[in-house]
């Protein structure tokens, strides 16, 4: 998924930002984000929502920012950092999703090397649907396809009996299901903004 969502062949639109969200003197995020959203195909607003996800660094970054905090009543720094709401509120968006997941790139047996699964050089600005899309016309970035089939969330379980295993036997048990994961459905409804941390 991650893939999919911070490669810029997948958009119809990317924007660079102005400068480095860390550098408080020359990057303007306010006008990265809204060049962002402008760039987005429209979409109903009660049919779907606006979301900015970022990376853990580069949230920390813009939550910092003098132009965020000089959004807030009063401006400067009254208040600490900006939450997540107060900054979707700020800037537009229904909300935002930041991720510190980590993946260990290291080989089998060598000393842990971790890096963030979301790049911290982006930031993406996705429409997606409210709910559960339906219909041909549901406005969507990406989806994952799964086939449906009876049972809870689409599982196929299939379960027999294993009289050889235990002291009395078990039971086996398989949990299957057919999916296509994170397949760019409609590229115009989002935007990345790249060179930002």
């Amino acid at each position: 998924v991650a893939a999919v969502i911070d490669a810029t062949g997948n958009y119809a639109a990317t924007a660079a930002g102005t400068a480095a969200w860390s550098n408080h003197s020359t990057s303007t995020p306010i006008k990265d984000l809204q060049t962002a959203i402008a760039s987005i195909a429209p979409g109903g607003d009660t049919e779907t929502e606006l979301v900015l996800g970022l990376a853990l660094e580069t949230w920390q970054a813009l939550s910092r920012h003098p132009e965020i905090l000089g959004l807030r009543s009063g401006g400067g720094q009254v208040g600490g950092v900006v939450t997540l709401e107060e900054a979707a509120k700020f800037l537009g968006f229904d909300r935002i999703v930041v991720s510190s997941l980590q993946k260990n790139t290291a080989n089998r047996a060598l000393t842990a090397v971790y890096a963030r699964v979301w790049s911290t050089t982006i930031a993406r600005v996705i429409r997606r649907p409210k709910g559960q899309p339906s219909g041909a016309d549901a406005m969507c970035f990406a989806g994952t396809f799964r086939q449906k089939v009876t049972g809870p969330e689409g599982w196929l379980v299939t379960e027999w009996d294993m009289p050889e295993y235990g002291v009395r036997g078990g039971t086996g048990i398989k949990c299957s299901t057919s999916e296509d994961a994170a397949k760019v459905l409609q590229n115009d409804m989002g935007t990345l903004v790249t060179g930002i941390l």
